[in-house]
């Protein structure tokens, strides 16, 4: 792994969902007209408030049809992803939603009797917890719906924090601020993303970068091996946008490499959070997120990403529109053709001459390729030449190369240490069944991957291949499994795989 440092009012009425994932209440009652957010777990504890240390009580009632107001819906195999280009389908998903606000007085029994009815809370868990700094009660419906309640015993003051994935319920939040508690201002996390295809992840986090060297603080890079090549498991940008504070990051799931292509939750995604500290509550959430997320939507339409929309998007989550920043759009615009460039390098050769050998292919003139990868333009005719005499390009006239088609590459080897179990090792055969030259499961097991021209060998470092028994060990080789298997046994395994059509 390579790291680089830097959620008494009640509706009467049913609520409809959209297609889109929209919930539309039509309240009885006229105090919330406009009145909504999502986050795991609620931040506002501190170590001590001993909020983990009571047991839930379960309050409310299990109705098995329905769950928060929407109706539970089977999920969909699906056996190949759902792509679309962004620009034929605009559309944003609401993530993690949060809004906090603080008060000197509150009568918090009343508090939580309007906000469950408000929110149209239908099975929930309701956890006391008093430690030394937090008086705290929390709310919980399901993941990501959550009302947390605090008293703040230094300070003298509550704090209400929702958390939820409903633009809805955070719009009802916003109306009780301001004519319950008649609060003129909150603090609002707003999350919006979009799952994309991991081809176009090269260039996302290259757009990123870019952006944070105009108006970004920090950057934080984890690169890491994903068969033979590398992946952005996280790019943050600390950011400052129309005064707010925002987040900008590609990202995968923790388990993505035990995913396979097909699953949506294989693939990255790109994300902002942006933290308004001041919002009014006198302005639609809705109209706020519009506004400040035109910076991952002029991203996502610039770069014209290959959307993916997964089980998960279609029913957990509030999608929207927003529109263009024209100044990021030029800032995007003049990298564009570096990021095309520097794309080409993806597959990330051990000699980085054969990349200028490829740029020079695709007829970019040697200035043009000093330029976009940062070399001075001698260096590029030094490569050129050396590149030239090895029968890598011939010259086609005065400036113009091309690959030399009678050109045989010699094989290039790498090599990666896989922190996987037993059941990684054999999904890694399955996977590349076609591509294997070699393979050792005494001792320390590893697998060679030939794709295209370099041999990849994968040492699985946690795993002791014996005899009559196969152990998963930690660091300073500490035991944490056994199987009850052998060499034998898992060389059996992996030819049976290999021999599957």
């Amino acid at each position: 792994m390579l790291v680089i440092s830097q959620d008494t009012f009640k509706s009467s009425s049913a609520q409809a969902i959209t297609p889109n994932g929209i919930t539309q209440p039509t309240p009885a009652y006229t105090v919330l007209e406009n009145g909504g957010i999502s986050r795991p777990e609620p931040s506002l504890q501190g170590q001590d408030s001993g909020i983990y240390t009571v047991g839930w009580k379960s309050r409310g009632t299990i109705d098995n049809s329905r769950r928060g107001g929407k109706t539970t819906a089977r999920v969909r195999k699906t056996t190949a992803l759902d792509t679309k280009e962004f620009r034929s389908n605009q559309k944003l998903h609401t993530h993690r939603l949060d809004a906090t606000v603080k008060l000197e007085t509150l009568d918090v029994e009343r508090t939580i009797k309007e906000l469950t009815q408000l929110l149209d809370y239908r099975e929930y868990m309701t956890r006391e917890t008093d430690g030394k700094k937090f008086r705290t009660t929390v709310i919980k419906e399901r993941r990501g719906e959550t009302i947390t309640i605090s008293y703040e015993k230094k300070e003298k003051k509550y704090v209400i924090h929702i958390t939820t994935h409903d633009l809805t319920r955070l719009e009802k939040f916003r109306g009780y601020v301001n004519r319950v508690l008649q609060m003129e201002t909150y603090t609002l996390e707003l999350e919006a993303y979009i799952r994309y295809h991991e081809k176009d992840e090269l260039k996302t986090a290259l757009a990123i970068l870019s952006i944070a060297k105009e108006i970004g603080k920090r950057v934080k890079i984890d690169i890491r091996p994903h068969r033979g090549r590398y992946v952005y498991y996280l790019l943050r940008a600390n950011l400052q946008y129309k005064g707010a504070k925002v987040v900008l990051k590609t990202y995968r799931h923790e388990s993505f490499g035990s995913r396979k292509p097909t699953d949506p939750e294989f693939h990255p995604k790109i994300e902002q959070l942006t933290v308004l500290k001041n919002a009014s509550t006198l302005t639609q959430t809705s109209e706020l997120l519009k506004e400040y997320t035109t910076l991952i939507y002029t991203v996502a339409y610039t770069l014209n990403l290959k959307t993916i929309e997964g089980e998960y998007e279609r029913q957990h989550t509030t999608t929207f529109e927003t529109q263009i920043d024209p100044q990021i759009q030029r800032m995007l615009r003049g990298i564009k053709s570096k990021i095309k460039a520097e794309t080409l390098l993806e597959h990330q050769y051990t000699d980085k001459r054969m990349a200028i050998a490829r740029l020079l292919d695709k007829g970019l003139r040697p200035v043009d390729i000093a330029r976009l990868l940062g070399y001075s333009r001698q260096y590029v005719t030094r490569i050129i030449k050396q590149l030239l005499e090895e029968g890598v390009i011939i010259r086609v006239k005065r400036g113009v190369y091309k690959l030399n088609p009678k050109y045989k590459p010699k094989e290039e080897r790498q090599v990666i240490e896989h922190h996987g179990d037993i059941k990684d090792l054999l999904e890694l055969v399955k996977e590349n069944k076609e591509s294997i030259v070699e393979y050792c499961v005494d001792g320390t097991p590893y697998i060679d991957i030939k794709e295209e021209h370099v041999i990849t060998r994968y040492i699985f470092s946690r795993l002791s291949v014996g005899e009559t028994e196969t152990q998963l060990l930690a660091g300073y080789r500490r035991v944490i499994k056994a199987y009850t298997f052998g060499r034998r046994e898992l060389e059996r395994w992996i030819r049976q795989i290999l021999k599957q059509s």
